[in-house]
Formats: C-alpha cells, structure tokens, sequence
C-alpha cells in the first residue's frame, strides 16, 4: 500500500507541477485580445473567395436548432452554404429542420440510424457538400456564431501555416443560470485560456473541441474524415492530423457562445463520454504517434501527457484514498487492524509532503491556473466560482477515473447526448 501511495502522489504532483508552469507562462500571454473583421472592406476587396460548407450535426435539438440556423443563415460571406447532418428520432426536431429546408437555405441530410454516431452522421453528410469546396466549418446544436464568423477563421490560414483553426468554444450564454454553470464556464476557461494557449505557445499537441473549428476539405479527406468507431471524434481527428504532420491552430480571439450543462447528471455523462473516448482513442493511436515522423518530440510528449490524462483521476482517487487511512493509523484510531504506522513515519519528509502538503497543493494548481484564464478574459469578478469548479471536478473524479479505465479496455462505448435548453440566462 505504501508503494501506491507513493506512486499516486508522485503521479498527480507532477501533474500539478505542470499546471502551475501553464499557469505561468499564460499569464504572460497578457489579456485575450477578441479579433475584430472590418466585413464591408474584406467584401469589396476578395474578388473570389473561397467556398466553405458549414456542417451543423444535430440529433432532437427542437429546443436550440431555430437559433443556430437562425444564425448561420445570416453569416456575412458570400460563397457558403448549410448542411445538416440529422439523426433525430422525434418528431419535434424534424418539423423545425422541415421548416428550414423549405426556406431553400439549409440542406437537411437525415439518417434513419445512428451508425457511427456524430462521427458517422458528419461522414454522411459530407457526401452532399459541394464536392469543388474549400472549407469545412462545424458547429454543434447549442452554439451562436456571429456573422463574421468565416472572415475570422480564413484570416488564419492567409499565412499558409494553418491546416485546421479552432477557435474558442465559450459555454456563456446560460453561465450564470445556476452555481454548476458557473463552474462549468470557469473550468472551460482554464482548459483553453491556460492550458490550450500554454501548449499552443510550447509548439505542443493541440487539440481539436468539436465545435468552432474549420479544416481544409482536402486535408479532412486525406485523413480519412471522421473515425466512426470513436466517440470522441474530435480527439481521434486531432489524433490523426498530427501523425501526419498537419497544423491546427487555436485562436482564442475567435469566441463563440454556447450552453453550459445545466445539471449535475449531464455534466458527469459528458465527463464520462469524454474520458472514455480520449483513452480508447489515445490507446488506439499511441504506437502511431510514437512512430510518427512528422509529428515533433514535443507533440508526441505532449499527446500521451494529456491522451492519457484521465488517469491523474485514478490516481488522485487513489493518494487521497490512502492519506485518508494514514491520517487514521498516524491517530492510533486503526490499531485493531494491525496497520503499520510505517506507512507514514517510514517514508520520512516525502510522508509528510503526501499527507500534509499535497491535499493542498494539488487542488491549488487548478484554483491558480482558472483565475489566471479569468484574469486573462478579463473576468476576475468571477475568480470566487474556481472554488465551486474545484469542487465540481473532484465530486467528478470517481466517475471520470472509472470511464478512463473501460476506455482502456473496452473497443467501443456508447454515444451519449448532452441535452440543451435554448435558455440563456
């Protein structure tokens, strides 16, 4: 038990150690700086621009599908047009899709099965998109671009650097609903204000979230588009770009609101679907991003560091696990068990780091790192709520460390759908 424990805490402070450097280094980013498109004079003076198909994958969002088509369809460009990739099974959802078909400015491409699941859904449709394309941009149900959404994106890929540019998915548009919102847009703010731009900085492993990103049509192609056996798509793309040597960027001047999980059961099903998919498809592309000769030393350290990140959740279970049974045998409240007070008083200076320091340094990583995001977005009014985001990712642990273990070892999981209200709050 000693040994685990050791090896736990070892685990997780090193994990720790790097969000504090994240958190530094991003600090030193200065503020997000929101990228502004002056849309008349970019109309008058691209004579020919490129053609880009946006693909909406939807599966019975009745409560948000007026609002992303009603945004979409008002995008300021003049050479696109709107795809729907629909698995819905009620009747609700396809009433509205049938409404907009109609109008003439979506296509509506309805699959009778979910084969493949989103990723088998954005396979299907690409079939319909015009085949003379350029750009590929998507958007999942709950999101609201603004109508210089593409002027933004394709003024990434001017500097031929760019293979695929995503930009920041921001879950505001119902934060403020309750105390898990609020969380949950604190967390999110950490993940890409720190930890994304810090790697972006390092010239590490970027990934790609699903949403607000565009890709070259030609490249998605070359990769074989959308692995249908993952169920976490987007991981397993980025998975596959970087073996072979493509760039994607992260812009974080390109935010785009979206919804928050507004409950704590849907949060933890998408924590669980997420860990999950990123091990199996961590797992499934580990010997090919070793052996990778476009992907840099530093992508490749970068990818199993984070591909393989769920497990700090196993480990963090268990070194506060064992502290907890330490701090009762240092007590003498074990000593009809015949537990050794070794376990502690053995390890020296390192058992009283593991039982003293790290409960506190661990955790302190996280609440440093979101208020630096926070600080960044210019949102330092909302440090108090990394506290609450703390506690919502350690109430989350248990689940996110059981869901990285079937990940490992099962071949495949199940879709599960985060629902969306349409409220903004």
């Amino acid at each position: 038990m000693t040994a685990l424990w050791v090896l736990s805490t070892l685990a997780i402070t090193v994990w720790a150690t790097r969000g504090y450097l994240n958190a530094i280094f991003a600090l030193g980013l200065g503020k997000v700086a929101r990228k502004r498109i002056v849309l008349p004079v970019l109309s008058k003076t691209v004579a020919d621009p490129p053609f880009v198909t946006i693909l909406l994958p939807t599966y019975n969002e009745y409560a948000v599908v007026d609002r992303l088509l009603g945004a979409v369809t008002k995008i300021d460009y003049p050479a696109y047009e709107v795809i729907v990739a629909d698995d819905s099974t009620d009747k609700k959802t396809m009433r509205h899709l049938g409404a907009w078909e109609k109008s003439g400015k979506v296509r509506i491409v309805h699959r009778d099965s979910r084969s493949g699941f989103k990723a088998g859904a954005l396979n299907n449709a690409l079939d319909f998109s015009r085949k003379d394309g350029d750009y590929l941009l998507f958007f999942d149900a709950d999101y609201v671009p603004t109508p210089d959404i593409i002027w933004k994106m394709l003024a990434d890929f001017s500097g031929g650097i760019a293979d695929v540019v995503q930009g920041y998915p921001d879950p505001s548009l119902n934060s403020s609903k309750n105390v898990l919102t609020r969380s949950v847009r604190a967390s999110s703010s950490y993940y890409c204000l720190v930890d994304v731009a810090t790697r972006q900085r390092m010239k590490g492993f970027i990934p790609i979230f699903g949403s607000v990103f565009m890709i070259k049509k030609v490249v998605l192609e070359k990769v074989g588009g959308f692995d249908e056996s993952s169920i976490t798509e987007d991981w397993a793309l980025a998975s596959s770009l970087a073996e072979n040597g493509y760039r994607v960027v992260f812009d974080e001047g390109i935010s785009v609101p979206a919804e928050c999980p507004t409950t704590l059961r849907s949060l933890m099903r998408q924590q669980m679907r997420w860990a999950e998919g990123m091990t199996r498809d961590t797992k499934n592309h580990f010997l090919k991003m070793l052996g990778s000769r476009k992907a840099t030393p530093m992508q490749k350290f970068d990818y199993l560091f984070y591909g393989f990140s769920q497990f700090s959740s196993i480990f963090g279970v268990t070194s506060y696990a064992i502290s907890a049974v330490a701090v009762l045998i240092n007590a003498g409240l074990l000593t009809t068990l015949k537990l050794d007070r070794g376990l502690i008083l053995g390890l020296g200076p390192f058992g009283q780091y593991a039982l003293f320091i790290a409960p506190i340094y661990l955790p302190l990583a996280f609440i440093i790192g979101a208020s630096v995001a926070l600080h960044r977005e210019g949102r330092a009014s909302d440090i108090p709520w990394c506290f609450s985001a703390l506690a919502v990712t350690l109430l989350l642990i248990p689940f996110v460390a059981f869901s990285s273990v079937k990940g490992l070892l099962f071949k495949k999981g199940s879709w599960s759908r985060t629902p969306k209200t349409g409220e903004t709050a």
